[in-house]
């Protein structure tokens, strides 16, 4: 899902595992490790977002939210190549 715009996937969560991936005395590697497996790609989609993520002062959701007039993909679908801003995010 992410290779049409950087050669590395970023780590993505399972939310029932958040509190342990947070939980600083979690010391175990075996088990974060488990936490670290590839997300399924036919659970997300990408859509355009505005090059305004690219300022390091603009921190909010708005960085994230889908340009008006363009449509998502999945990882069945082909993604535009055409425009490196795109979000990928679970469904």
């Amino acid at each position: 899902m992410t290779s049409a715009i950087h050669d590395r996937m970023p780590v993505i969560l399972n939310p029932d595992n958040y509190d342990l991936w947070l939980d600083p005395g979690m010391k175990d590697a075996e088990t974060a490790a488990e936490m670290l497996k590839p997300y399924d790609a036919n659970a997300m989609r990408s859509y355009p977002i505005s090059s305004r993520i690219n300022h390091v002062a603009n921190d909010d959701e708005e960085c994230a939210a889908q340009v008006e007039g363009t449509k998502h993909y999945s990882a069945t679908s082909t993604s535009p190549l055409w425009n490196p801003m795109l979000a990928s995010t679970p469904l």
